[in-house]
């Protein structure tokens, strides 16, 4: 018994890792790293692609170097600003000299999609490891105080710029864990692998609606749309209410037949991998947003707490489930 207890204490998650260091090193527990500096606020984030965790077998390093930007960056769009600078480090153990240049056009392929300098990247490092890591820190500067996780207000609404799930879809099908699921036509197969491969967030129209419409709070969705939506009700003290035929990607619904009502929701909810934005805006704003920018609103927000898909008359709660890195 006792052996199970210090076993079952040595499973870490990345949440406790953060957390036991939050205790010693203060500050805002957020998306971003925020700091002020006179009447603008500097945005910093650093997130890492891991080869074993994060790389499917036939994923090709051109891919990887594209997403490696792409996470970080969609990071700092949800709080209204793109990067100005971004430093690099990439360490692995064996990699030849075309896998290094296909990481490294990759990088160049995300700079170029949403027109960033290639003179942004101001820092490189290398280092042996023996899991092939590439870490990527970046830093925005914005002119207004960004929306925080812990900003809904009860009467807001949440929206997004599109569904969910394909992203998911696309892993899914790399992994090659279900026969059933190669059924799905050859066309949806290709676009689901692809937006898996390279998303594509509207990163610039997440700066828009920060900047010009009346954002409370935002996070990005890297992690499952059933967390992001768990981390604002729980940091916000309120009660979110989702209608989830909103939340399906088109694509994705039209393979519900092959996949099951449940487990396409399971892709839906806790798939993750589309570094998308959520926002909680006002009610009247909802609708202008809807109209003018093409967002889905997806759900309203309410006294209490937790996560609700509303379902017929009843609701039903969304479990704080998705990806997480796990230690031993």
């Amino acid at each position: 018994m006792l052996s199970q207890i210090i076993a079952f204490e040595m499973v870490l998650d990345e949440n406790t890792v953060i957390k036991i260091f939050r205790k010693r090193f203060k500050g805002i527990y957020e998306d971003v790293g925020i700091y002020r500096l006179d009447d603008k606020y500097l945005l910093f984030n650093i997130d890492t692609f891991v080869g074993s965790s994060d790389r499917p077998y036939s994923m090709s390093m051109h891919s990887v170097g594209y997403k490696s930007i792409v996470s970080v960056a969609s990071d700092l769009a949800v709080k209204g600003v793109m990067p100005f600078s971004l430093n690099i480090s990439i360490g692995f153990e064996t990699l030849s000299r075309q896998e290094i240049e296909d990481l490294r056009d990759g990088i160049l392929y995300a700079l170029n999609k949403y027109d960033l300098s290639e003179d942004i990247i101001h820092k490189w490092d290398t280092n042996y490891s023996r899991d092939l890591f590439i870490s990527v820190a970046a830093y925005g500067l914005a002119g207004k105080t960004p929306p925080l996780r812990s900003g809904v207000k009860v009467g807001d609404k949440i929206c997004i710029d599109g569904g969910f799930g394909l992203e998911a879809l696309g892993l899914y099908f790399l992994l090659g864990k279900d026969s059933r699921i190669q059924k799905i036509p050859r066309d949806v197969r290709e676009k689901a692998i692809e937006s898996f491969l390279y998303p594509e967030p509207r990163l610039y129209e997440y700066i828009d609606l920060i900047n010009n419409f009346e954002v409370h709070a935002s996070i990005d969705s890297s992690d499952g749309l059933a967390r992001s939506l768990n981390i604002l009700s729980r940091e916000s003290n309120v009660k979110i209410i989702v209608e989830p035929e909103k939340t399906v990607h088109n694509l994705v619904i039209t393979c519900k037949k092959y996949l099951g009502i449940r487990r396409m929701y399971k892709l839906v909810y806790y798939g993750g991998e589309e570094y998308r934005g959520i926002f909680a805006v006002t009610e009247e704003e909802a609708r202008e947003i809807e109209k003018k920018k093409k967002f889905i609103c997806i759900g309203y927000v309410e006294r209490g707490q937790g996560v609700y898909i509303k379902k017929d008359d009843k609701i039903v709660l969304l479990k704080d489930l998705g990806f997480i890195h796990k230690f031993s």
